[in-house]
């Protein structure tokens, strides 16, 4: 059963950068709470394997993000700061304070929701944890040299296109980029989860999120992170790196070594999993069991 059943609900924010904004998520399970984000192009619904795994000793939060899937999506903006990811930690920031006051958690996130709980672990050092990165790492260079590793990411550079080509050229035909490249590999996304994505594929108003996002993540959130690093800020949290076996990026990189580079002190450990980029979808219980054996580990 899709999510075991659990139900989506949807928040009234009454903090935040957008007091009074919706967004919609699903909550169940008790015990210490960890924050799922899903990634682009995606919705919360691609945590609908690992999430009830958690659940079963954890309070699992996974919520949409603002500019996606059934959340608050706010206009574009010339410096794409309203679709970045301080804008984004900022929402989840106070979004875990209203659902678990003065409770601290560990957030997890998968390609651009990992930068967003990046963002989230730098902002509020004394509520997170622990923080863990599927198949993403912080600030990634733009390969020049290297043929395949352009060739790789060429469909994500090119949705960094300004407005509004992108939008036009996607929304002419949404499901071909869920059926090419990785996400057309072997048919792993539950009938369910495609549908939601491709709802917000088909939501013009979602579309200018999920592209506002990726251009965000060209700009804005690399400046971010620059003046982070030069500020000397650091995580100061633990961090665990999953990565795929069948993907690319342990290929271009170490990405436990990407990640030492904006901690402190903090641990960095990692393991590549077989699958691809979509580890969540491809192999959930391994993702699920690798995700409580390092939150076990958290003082």
């Amino acid at each position: 059963m899709f999510f075991d059943g659990i139900a989506p609900t949807d928040l009234i924010l009454a903090d935040g950068p957008l007091p009074g904004s919706r967004f919609r998520l699903r909550m169940a399970g008790s015990g210490p709470a960890v924050l799922l984000l899903h990634g682009a192009m995606q919705t919360h619904a691609m945590w609908h394997a690992v999430g009830p795994l958690l659940a079963r000793r954890h309070t699992i939060i996974c919520p949409d993000l603002r500019g996606h899937g059934g959340s608050v999506k706010p206009p574009a903006s010339p410096d794409h700061a309203a679709h970045g990811a301080t804008a984004m930690a900022a929402d989840m920031r106070a979004l875990m304070h209203q659902l678990l006051p003065g409770q601290r958690f560990v957030v997890a996130g998968h390609g651009r929701g990992t930068i967003v709980a990046l963002a989230l672990g730098l902002a509020a050092a004394d509520q997170v944890r622990g923080l863990a990165a599927l198949d993403a790492v912080p600030d990634t260079p733009m390969p020049c040299d290297d043929m395949a590793a352009s060739l790789g990411q060429y469909k994500g550079l090119w949705f960094f296109e300004p407005r509004p080509l992108a939008e036009q050229v996607v929304s002419l035909s949404p499901d071909v980029w869920f059926k090419t490249g990785d996400a057309g590999q072997g048919g792993f996304f539950a009938p369910e989860a495609l549908a939601d994505y491709l709802a917000a594929a088909n939501d013009p108003a979602a579309m200018t999120g999920l592209r506002e996002g990726l251009r965000a993540a060209a700009t804005r959130d690399r400046l971010d992170q620059a003046v982070a690093r030069r500020a000397g800020r650091r995580l100061a949290c633990p961090v665990r790196v999953q990565w795929g076996q069948a993907g690319r990026l342990g290929g271009w990189y170490d990405p436990r070594a990407r990640w030492r580079e904006v901690t402190g002190d903090a641990s960095v450990t990692g393991t590549a999993l077989p699958g691809g980029h979509y580890l969540a979808e491809q192999v959930p219980e391994l993702v699920a069991a690798d995700l409580a054996g390092f939150m076990a580990g958290l003082q």
